[in-house]
């Protein structure tokens, strides 16, 4: 004998989840309608990429720049070695010949400010340097960053599971939150 009853009653999902976007741009696709299985991972939105794409490219630009400065501050640097190299030698040599007295103090004095200044040029290379290393890093970033605002251009599904609501059409504006 099979007993039947029947009950009001509200069946609800396990876990509900609501997709938010995390850019503000305009939908160009949706792609899953109400009632539509969905996968995780799946793209159920895309977005205008276009001003997200630009940012990579100029973030791009920027890193490649700042490897430009970078090889040039190194080329600065080496001829700032060999300068620095060559005065200290001079200086080294004229010493040397001083007190021998075959030159002048003059001449010991004449090179030792050649060579104080060229270390000093080495060492402002260095910190130049150093400079265009520290850009290259923080250019990097802005790349890294501008990546993750683009990869917000698909907004996709957090789980398996089926879609209950469309919420947003092509041409709305989808924003944060």
């Amino acid at each position: 004998v099979t007993h039947l009853y029947e009950a009001p009653g509200t069946i609800r999902p396990l876990t509900e989840s609501v997709i938010e976007s995390q850019a503000s741009a305009k939908i160009i696709k949706v792609l899953a309608r109400p009632g539509a299985a969905v996968k995780a991972g799946q793209t159920l939105i895309e977005l205008d990429a276009r001003r997200l794409n630009t940012q990579v490219k100029q973030a791009m630009e920027g890193l490649s720049i700042a490897r430009k400065q970078l090889t040039q501050a190194e080329k600065s640097r080496d001829e700032s070695r060999a300068g620095h190299n060559q005065a200290e030698s001079d200086y080294q040599r004229t010493a040397k010949l001083f007190k021998s007295a075959i030159v002048s103090s003059q001449k010991v004095d004449q090179d030792k400010s050649l060579y104080l200044q060229a270390k000093a040029r080495l060492e402002k290379a260095d910190q130049a340097v150093h400079a265009a290393t520290a850009a290259i890093r923080q250019a990097e970033e802005v790349v890294k960053e501008a990546r993750i605002g683009l990869s917000y251009s698909k907004i996709t599904s957090p789980a398996d599971g089926v879609v209950a609501k469309r919420m947003a059409d092509p041409g709305d504006l989808a924003v944060p939150g």
